[in-house]
């Protein structure tokens, strides 16, 4: 989702991806998602906000 988002939207990419899979991302850590999906490890802060904000929100 990150590579493919439009500039400026790269970051939601992240978010939209945290939230729909967050019970799998839970079951295999963020590190782990992080580093097989060959993103820089300073976005697994926004991985983790958006594993949190998924228990409050629901995509559309």
């Amino acid at each position: 989702m990150y590579n493919s988002a439009e500039r400026g939207e790269q970051v939601t990419g992240i978010y939209r991806f945290g939230i729909g899979y967050s019970n799998e991302i839970l079951k295999h850590g963020i590190r782990e998602v992080i580093e097989e999906s060959g993103l820089r490890p300073a976005f697994r802060a926004e991985l983790s906000k958006a594993v949190k904000l998924a228990k409050y929100v629901k995509l559309k």
